[in-house]
């Protein structure tokens, strides 16, 4: 439990607010949820996570000791595990009428940048960087979700590891 609130406080610190200290900016929540191995969709952030974590004071901050609560609670629940390959896979095929595994670029920015909550440029572009084969311009989906997957394991057992070596006071 103590791993898990001085690992929330690090990466906490790392985005504080530097004009409002003990506070972050309410656009770094999903940032550090994300982080920190949770994956709520974004209308679960918007609508749900960031108003229960400002309660009376709803501004562009959140607290520290809101957010730790909240993600303590997150954590010890396993509230907003990642979805599994096959889910993933599945929302890839919905837009994969065709088959081809594949999605072409241009087709993948209407829906990510026009439906929903839009990606912003910056995740847009990090998108492309990691996902897309810019040679072919498309996105080889059962790739991208296996790397994404992979990779996402090895960062929450790294996260873990820190917690075998972890002094408790």
């Amino acid at each position: 439990f103590e791993y898990f609130k001085t690992l929330i406080k690090e990466c906490f610190s790392i985005l504080e607010a530097k004009e409002n200290p003990g506070y972050i900016l309410k656009d770094e929540v999903p940032t550090i949820i994300r982080y920190l191995g949770g994956f709520p969709s974004e209308a679960q952030l918007s609508n749900v996570i960031i108003p229960e974590m400002q309660e009376d004071e709803p501004t562009n901050y959140v607290h520290y000791d809101k957010f730790e609560k909240f993600m303590l609670n997150a954590i010890i629940s396993e509230e907003f595990e990642p979805d599994d390959m096959e889910t993933l896979l599945a929302a890839f095929r919905f837009f994969d009428q065709e088959g081809r595994g594949y999605i072409e670029i241009d087709v993948m920015k209407k829906i990510l940048k026009e439906n929903g909550i839009a990606f912003r440029d910056k995740e847009w572009d990090d998108f492309m960087a990691y996902s897309a084969d810019l040679d072919t311009n498309v996105i080889y989906y059962e790739d991208y979700v296996s790397r994404l997957l992979s990779e996402n394991d090895k960062h929450i057992q790294n996260l873990l590891k820190g917690l075998e070596k972890f002094k408790y006071p």
